[in-house]
């Protein structure tokens, strides 16, 4: 409708223009303008189709035609479906139509026919051949027919019909009806077989008449009432008669000889020549003879007499007997032996003398007392006295020299020299005097902490120290940091606490220059040896070395600093072994 109308304006211009020509020179201003209505052309496609346009040339001053149709235009417009819809059922298929409103052009989409709709084949279960009408939802339609009724074994045939189209039929094999059984009851069973006949119930189909039986229970075996005809001996066989009071059926059964039965030799043992008696249940049978008897030490001889028949003879090795053992009898000991000779017990046997002795308390050992003490010297060894106080003896002890611990001292003479002297710190002497020099430098030395040395452990010529650390006891622990073997330079420190441990050190002079420095935990001496399971840790971080070693309570901590330090610092010490504390020190890790 709007491009009508646009060209029916274009058409009324026009013609004014021809009514009033407007004045222009002979050269026209031409522009383009729709000819007519555009009309549509179908196309094969069925996305879109085709819109035509033509165009005349006119003057845009004066309006006139100059040349018609001088061009045309062409457009693809997609298609304005009108949808028409033809429902598919379960006997047809369906379909959708589309007409293109403005074009024409025609699609058709085809729906697929729906599928027959049935009813559950259990409604026509236990129905008598037949149409079947549905109730409930199925009210008022034929569901079915059972063209064949199915027995209580055989199945049936049936037919179902489509709900929809009352005319599409499927087969169906319907399934047997199973017995209709009446109640279980007992069968009866002849009198002289109730007691060896399995009991059983059978039952009966109401419909066909077909039996089933079942077992119900064991046979409940005879009820026997023995009678003894003949006893049995130890040799000869005995004679019964059985009688079942159920089904009153005799049978004769033999009993088996009794055999001979004799008493315990234990009745024997260290008895005296002649008869002996029995006891309890065997009181007044005589269960045999000792023809030698048994001691303490031997073995005797005799026989044993049946129990039952009191003929029958078996002879016996009569076993030995215990000892009769006295209480036990303390043996005396000399006063001055007391501390050092166990508690001997003596008893003896009654009946044949032999002696036994045991230990009955170890030696307890001397309760030692202090009676005097000599401290050692540089020089000399100490002395300590100690005396019992149970036996009074005494002992002696002797304790070694702890030997001088040196380390270089400075004395200003009158004369105004500073002489430097390496003095013992413990008793004052001299081992070498010289001037004094500003400093004694020791470039990129070893430093460890205390402990026994790496070759005293494990060989070779290497003298790092180790320490043995206790992973299981808490607290704070300080050792040495010893340089050279020579001085004292600082302290390590190990906190144990909770499971977790800090190690650390400290120096004694902040003159000593650490370039290197290293801590290492070994789990024992063979990781000492090959370096294999050894942890690397690092100083002042809290670690839990359980971790590593389970529960492994004791391990190694090798601390090793390379460093420069002046021997001549005040802050260092001569060094002095505790030969003692290192011994103990080595028990520990072995």
């Amino acid at each position: 409708m709007i491009l009508l109308c646009a060209a029916l304006l274009c058409v009324c211009a026009a013609g004014m223009a021809e009514e009033v020509p407007l004045a222009h020179d002979e050269t026209h201003r031409t522009v383009e303008r729709e000819h007519g209505q555009p009309h549509v052309e179908k196309t094969e496609s069925m996305e879109t189709h085709t819109w035509v346009t033509a165009f005349d040339l006119y003057c845009e001053d004066c309006g006139r035609v100059i040349e018609e149709n001088v061009r045309t235009e062409e457009k693809q417009q997609p298609h304005t479906w009108d949808v028409t819809r033809q429902e598919p059922t379960c006997t047809a298929k369906g379909a959708e139509i589309s007409v293109c409103e403005i074009c024409g052009a025609e699609k058709t989409q085809p729906l697929s026919q729906l599928p027959h709709v049935y009813a559950d084949a259990a409604l026509l279960e236990g129905r008598a051949a037949g149409i079947v009408t549905g109730t409930g939802e199925y009210a008022g339609l034929v569901i079915g027919e059972v063209t064949e009724a199915p027995a209580c074994t055989e199945t049936g045939r049936g037919e179902l019909l489509c709900l929809t189209c009352q005319t599409a039929v499927r087969t169906v094999t319907l399934p047997a009806n199973g017995h209709d059984w009446d109640e279980w009851t007992e069968v009866p069973v002849p009198e002289d077989e109730i007691c060896v006949t399995e009991k059983s119930e059978q039952r009966q189909c109401r419909v066909c008449g077909e039996k089933e039986t079942r077992t119900a229970g064991p046979a409940p075996g005879h009820q026997w009432k023995d009678t003894v005809i003949k006893e049995a001996s130890c040799t000869e066989r005995g004679e019964k008669l059985q009688e079942c009071q159920v089904c009153h059926i005799v049978e004769k059964e033999d009993l088996p000889a009794l055999g001979h039965s004799f008493g315990s030799v234990t009745a024997f043992i260290k008895h005296e020549v002649g008869a002996v008696m029995g006891s309890g249940e065997n009181e007044d049978l005589i269960l045999g003879k000792v023809v030698k008897p048994s001691t303490c030490t031997e073995t005797g001889t005799g026989t044993m007499l049946c129990l039952r028949c009191q003929k029958a003879e078996r002879s016996i090795v009569i076993p030995m007997g215990d000892h009769a053992w006295s209480d036990w009898e303390q043996q005396e000991v000399p006063e001055d032996l007391i501390c050092v000779t166990d508690m001997i017990g003596v008893r003896h046997c009654l009946d044949c003398g032999f002696e036994e002795t045991e230990v009955l308390a170890p030696a307890p050992g001397h309760q030692w007392i202090g009676v005097s003490f000599t401290e050692p010297t540089c020089t000399e060894p100490g002395r300590a006295v100690r005396q019992c106080a149970v036996c009074r003896m005494e002992e002696v002890i002797e304790t070694p020299a702890f030997g001088h611990c040196f380390m270089w001292m400075d004395e200003k003479k009158p004369n105004g020299v500073t002489v430097s002297q390496y003095v013992c710190t413990v008793c004052g002497s001299v081992a070498e005097q010289r001037a004094k020099t500003t400093e004694q430098m020791y470039y990129g030395n070893t430093i460890t902490s205390f402990g026994p040395m790496t070759r005293d452990l494990i060989g070779g010529s290497v003298w790092n120290r180790v320490t043995p650390l206790n992973l299981a006891e808490e607290g704070m622990f300080t050792y040495p940091l010893i340089a050279s073997n020579l001085y004292t330079v600082g302290t390590a420190t190990v906190i144990n606490e909770k499971g977790t441990q800090l190690i650390s050190y400290k120096l004694n002079s902040p003159k000593i220059t650490v370039h290197t420095q290293t801590l290492v935990i070994y789990p024992d001496l063979e990781a000492l040896r090959t370096g294999e399971n050894a942890v690397i840790l690092e100083f002042d971080q809290p670690t839990e070395l359980e971790e590593y070693f389970g529960e492994d309570q004791l391990v190694l901590m090798a601390i090793t600093l390379k460093a420069d330090y002046d021997a001549m610092d005040p802050g260092i010490q001569g060094f002095r072994e505790d030969k003692e504390l290192i011994s103990a020190m080595s028990e520990l890790i072995d």
